[in-house]
């Protein structure tokens, strides 16, 4: 177990150099020499827990994609009435505090992988598979207890929410300090609780 513990705490570790120095440089430029001199370790030592570069990245996308769960979700389900889990969904998912969940730069980094390298393309689709999927049962919830209209479709109605959100993500970095994000963001939750009939 100790051993265990030792192998996940120098991982945690590396990939967190690794995360540092895609902020600093680029992905492109954060070769295992950069890593290893950022935490003061032989390469060597880097290639023992990652095989190449490769893993590294694919683990790395794990361990952001689990930043963007992170607490919000367990704090949805801790609600019991379904229109206060839906509105704190959709606040939650335009938030600010969301965005910055994860640098920018780190992720469009990684996100760009998506079009050379095909494990990389599978666990971003995973990503919003599991979030699209998550949506549409809630909205399937909402729509059963009469909750939103019953002209809503659930599916429909998730893949939109993805993809607003998706767009209003790389909205705000693009624009930022030409635009208010917080009043934009506020904006589309206020027009999407309307449709929903949830203001």
């Amino acid at each position: 177990m100790g051993r265990k513990s030792k192998s996940e705490e120098r991982q945690k570790e590396i990939l967190a150099a690794f995360y540092q120095t895609v902020q600093q440089v680029g992905i492109e430029k954060a070769s295992i020499a950069r890593i290893a001199k950022r935490i003061d370790v032989n390469p060597s030592l880097i290639i023992h827990y990652f095989k190449n570069k490769e893993e590294m990245e694919s683990a790395m996308v794990d361990s952001l994609l689990v930043k963007f769960q992170g607490d919000f979700l367990p704090a949805v389900e801790e609600l019991e009435n379904t229109s206060d889990k839906l509105k704190l969904t959709i606040f939650g998912i335009f938030s600010l505090e969301w965005l910055h969940k994860v640098d920018p730069a780190v992720f469009y980094s990684f996100y760009i992988g998506i079009f050379r390298n095909e494990e990389l393309r599978q666990k971003f689709q995973n990503m919003y598979s599991v979030f699209a999927d998550y949506l549409e049962k809630l909205l399937h919830q909402a729509k059963e207890e009469g909750v939103i209209p019953a002209h809503i479709q659930p599916r429909e109605f998730a893949t939109m929410l993805v993809s607003m959100q998706e767009g209003n993500t790389y909205y705000q970095f693009l624009m930022k300090g030409k635009i208010n994000g917080r009043a934009v963001a506020e904006h589309h939750v206020a027009m999407l609780y309307k449709m929903l009939g949830l203001d």
